[in-house]
């Protein structure tokens, strides 16, 4: 990575990867200025997927659409950095949250890593501590570290400095920044040369940021310009979005359903092709228990997107409320088999064989499914152990519980 090269303003944070792939970064830092880490798991056939594309071309066609959902390409915005780690592209991490949310919590941070690592070993839960002002650790094989800005630790070449507009703007009003950009640039000059491979994303169609600030962005990429001497390379791709979508997104990730809920509307009107427009709408209807209403446009989701995970378990936990049971049942089964490395659905599909329809042999075999594919996950042996006593037999029903309660044991010990 040497000489003059672009600095890339993206649209979506999972644009980082491909560009990452064309200028054949291995073994670098990663700079990581965000308000989230990204490393959700992607499982084994994926990455294998990834690390077989030859071409760029064959990589962009990998990244999942942000606009019409998450789940069905083999990377996304949610974990793409997880894929960087698996292909060699970094060994390690330095995550610089924004002032506003980083605590020096241990705990938390194991909390979050379980949460987002299917099947993440207990050893490197236990690898995190607290030192100089910064929480470190390894997971897969690499050092992360977490800080803030003012606490860097020490860098050494070649770095991938990597920026995301959520760094500066809170989720919720008031949406001003909460730092000065251009003194946040002044203290990364060591870093903005010309010679480091720069990133940076907007991320307004994910939902993350709202889309009034799209110009602050674009500021701070023509800052970072002037000091490093490059050129820019805008890979965003504004006209292609609805912004009433953006919005809608942003409202629901920030937990403001109701308002969320006329933005989808428009969107759908706007562009009534777009399955996610319809997804996000019947999700906004369903969070303020407009489950009825909420129906045509989750059915119509699935319909156009039939294998994507979350579109087909939404779907049927709005069945499941509108009276539909069987056919819930029916709809979850079949997203199970279509998506058998999803540890969540089989526990959500064991879940409605035991809540729905009283059949724990049944809810049995799902269980174990996804203890086998997230062990860390204690609800797995609890209910594994509630549906033996189910069947009367309290010797395995034992079993599994105290199971069940070594592994919430070891999380809280962990996230103490």
């Amino acid at each position: 990575m040497t000489g003059r090269i672009p600095i890339y303003l993206l649209e979506n944070h999972s644009q980082a990867l491909p560009i990452w792939f064309q200028h054949r970064v291995h073994g670098a830092t990663l700079l990581h200025l965000d308000a989230h880490l990204d490393v959700d798991w992607i499982r084994d056939e994926c990455i294998q997927r990834i690390t077989d594309a030859a071409t760029m071309d064959e990589m962009l066609a990998l990244e999942s659409d942000v606009i019409c959902g998450q789940y069905r390409g083999c990377y996304h915005i949610g974990n793409f950095i997880y894929a960087a780690i698996k292909l060699g592209y970094v060994d390690r991490i330095i995550w610089v949250q924004p002032d506003r949310m980083f605590t020096p919590s241990v705990g938390s941070l194991r909390l979050l890593l379980s949460e987002h690592i299917q099947g993440i070993e207990p050893d490197e839960l236990r690898s995190f501590h607290l030192h100089d002002e910064r929480i470190h650790g390894g997971i897969e094989g690499i050092e992360l570290v977490v800080c803030t800005l003012n606490h860097l630790p020490d860098i050494c070449e070649p770095v991938l400095l990597d920026i995301d507009l959520d760094y500066f703007v809170p989720n919720e009003p008031p949406w001003s920044t909460w730092c000065d950009p251009q003194d946040t640039l002044d203290r990364l000059r060591d870093f903005i040369n010309g010679d480091v491979l720069v990133t940076f994303a907007l991320s307004i169609n994910g939902g993350f940021t709202p889309p009034s600030m799209r110009s602050l962005g674009t500021d701070i990429v023509d800052s970072l310009a002037k000091m490093s001497g490059q050129m820019v390379e805008d890979l965003t791709c504004e006209k292609s979005i609805e912004p009433a979508y953006s919005w809608g997104h942003f409202f629901l990730n920030a937990g403001n359903h109701q308002r969320a809920l006329p933005y989808f509307e428009k969107a759908l009107r706007t562009s009534p092709d777009v399955p996610g427009h319809a997804f996000y709408l019947g999700v906004a209807l369903t969070s303020i228990e407009r489950h009825g209403h909420a129906l045509s446009y989750l059915e119509a989701a699935w319909r156009a997107k039939p294998f994507w995970v979350n579109y087909g378990m939404q779907y049927a936990q709005t069945l499941r409320h509108t009276d539909q049971g069987d056919e819930a049942l029916e709809l979850m089964t079949h997203v199970c088999m279509e998506n058998p490395w999803s540890a969540d659905s089989w526990f959500k599909l064991g879940l409605a064989y035991m809540q729905w329809h009283d059949s724990p042999k049944e809810a049995l075999i799902n269980f174990q499914k996804a203890r086998e594919l997230a062990p860390s996950n204690y609800q797995t042996y609890l209910w594994s152990g509630k549906a033996h006593r189910a069947l009367g037999d309290s010797k395995k029903a034992a079993k599994l519980y105290a199971d069940g309660l070594e592994v919430l044991g070891l999380m809280q010990a962990l996230i103490a």
